[in-house]
């Protein structure tokens, strides 16, 4: 049984690829119908060289090779001894409309008569789905799941990289001092969350360039390119020290967190990110010994300290597991919540290191939750996070500021909700009540029980403008449900707890 035209077709179909021929001596290009649905645009079928070379639906990354590959087609390339066509491949990506590129594959032959390349055939296929999903499978390598920080086994890779092209650089490596308490008195995927909440930090920190990795558990590897001098290095440690320290108490225990942090230079300690990274966690096992909460720099050999603090307690290494990770956080904000607070042992703590997640992951400066806990007619704050150039929420949120907001409520698919991206373009007695509360964009949602407001969630944003997102609106309403049905009864009753206030 022979395979006819109609099979053919459909196969190509089926792969979404288009057979094509080029006449070079004519300049002229036949193709079939397949190709109409591969290009977003009419091909010529006339003087195709010109259109190819000066065409501008080729994406500009890819315009040098492509450019590169026609020429040689026409001027350059000659049969090699006995040869009477040559193969040609070549991956690029065209514009495919609304602001996006489609990959395409192009395969093909040069035939030559008389020792000059005659014809071109061949075909193009659409490819774009398989090298969107190889790029997505190569991101989850390169990428650390819990975090979103480069991977362990990808940021050695990378370091080496950036050292093969010279420069003077700085490799932290960084430990959090007794985060096995966290994990041991608030459960895991507390510990989790703080492990995110560092590591949202680090990316407002650190400049783009740098490279920040999670090698594991609470210990981070993160490279500061091109420092000028030490002094830049022992600014960025205090500045990432001070960032870290924090204060979580539970049950009458308080938990100390802080970081220490060793670090090794290139090239003086090292010309490769194994070498660096083995000196760098000598100097943190020093930064340990010597009382925690500091940095420490290899010095051939020796260690020199940067910075001295109190002493701490030695505390033995956990790894941290991996339910509450930064890829959830991405794809399901919601679950990514409702999984912290079903598996917190302090409801009251995960709630603001929620707080402080959402306000990091979306770029604002403030983020609270109001209560109406004892039934006085305002609600009141009773978790807040503000970043340090903003006002405390009991500043910045004041009756004025709050009947404002309650002003502007409207009903809509996340809830009752209050919003402004620029509250300097309200009328002017809304706009200079926000001005002068350094409120410059905001976003509220109500937690409603039984038709009454008893408090909202929201985030403000100082000293800008901020176009509100779906994914925001959508964080908040689900916020104020988990509020409304799990935390509110359960933050009551854990308060009255620690008052002595119930009886057992």
């Amino acid at each position: 049984m022979e395979i006819g035209v109609f099979e053919y077709e459909k196969a190509m179909r089926l792969n979404d690829m288009a057979v094509f021929v080029w006449d070079l001596e004519t300049d002229t290009m036949a193709f079939n119908h397949g190709m109409e649905g591969i290009f977003p645009f009419a091909l010529p079928r006339e003087k195709v060289s010109d259109y190819l070379l000066h065409s501008r639906i080729i994406h500009l990354h890819d315009r040098a090779r492509f450019v590169e590959l026609v020429r040689g087609v026409r001027e350059k390339w000659q049969p090699r001894s006995g040869d009477k066509q040559q193969v040609l491949q070549l991956d690029f990506r065209i514009y495919a409309g609304k602001r996006r590129y489609k990959w395409l594959h192009l395969a093909g032959t040069v035939e030559w008569k008389e020792e000059r390349h005659r014809v071109v055939s061949g075909f193009i296929q659409n490819v774009d789905r398989d090298r969107r999903h190889l790029h997505t499978l190569t991101r989850q390598l390169e990428k650390d799941s819990m975090t979103g920080l480069y991977s362990k086994s990808y940021t050695p890779q990378l370091v080496n990289k950036i050292l093969q092209r010279g420069g003077r650089h700085a490799l932290l490596v960084l430990d959090l001092d007794h985060f096995k308490e966290v994990n041991d008195h608030l459960g895991h995927h507390v510990g989790d969350a703080v492990i995110l909440d560092m590591a949202l930090y680090f990316r407002k920190i650190f400049r783009r360039t740098d490279v920040l990795g999670h090698i594991g558990g609470d210990e981070f590897a993160m490279l500061l390119r091109e420092v000028e001098d030490r002094q830049q290095i022992y600014d960025k440690c205090t500045q990432i020290r001070n960032c870290l320290r924090r204060k979580y108490a539970h049950d009458n225990i308080e938990i100390n967190v802080s970081a220490s942090i060793g670090v090794a230079l290139y090239p003086e300690h090292g010309e490769k990110y194994e070498i660096l990274f083995q000196r760098a966690d000598s100097a943190l096992y020093a930064a340990k010994q010597a009382g925690r909460d500091r940095a420490v720099i290899y010095e051939q050999g020796e260690i020199a300290k940067v910075t001295v603090h109190a002493n701490v307690q030695v505390e033995e290494k956990r790894a941290v597991t991996d339910n509450t990770s930064f890829a959830l956080l991405l794809e399901n904000p919601p679950r990514y919540m409702l999984n912290l607070v079903m598996q917190s042992a302090d409801t009251s703590l995960t709630v603001q290191i929620l707080l402080e997640i959402f306000a990091k992951h979306f770029h604002v400066d403030r983020a609270y939750v109001f209560w109406n806990i004892d039934g006085m007619h305002w609600p009141r704050p009773i978790f807040d996070y503000a970043s340090a150039e903003c006002k405390p929420l009991t500043m910045a949120h004041d009756g004025s500021v709050r009947r404002q907001m309650y002003k502007r409520l409207k009903k809509t698919p996340f809830g009752m909700v209050s919003e402004c991206r620029d509250t300097s373009c309200l009328p002017s007695s809304a706009g200079t009540v926000f001005a002068s509360h350094r409120i410059r964009a905001y976003i509220a949602v109500e937690v409603m029980d039984g038709g009454r407001f008893s408090g909202s969630v929201g985030f403000d944003v100082c000293n800008r403008p901020h176009a509100w997102t779906d994914s925001e609106r959508e964080v908040l309403h689900c916020f104020a449900e988990i509020m409304r049905r799990f935390l509110f009864g359960q933050i009551y009753y854990e308060r009255m707890k620690k008052r002595g206030s119930l009886d057992f």
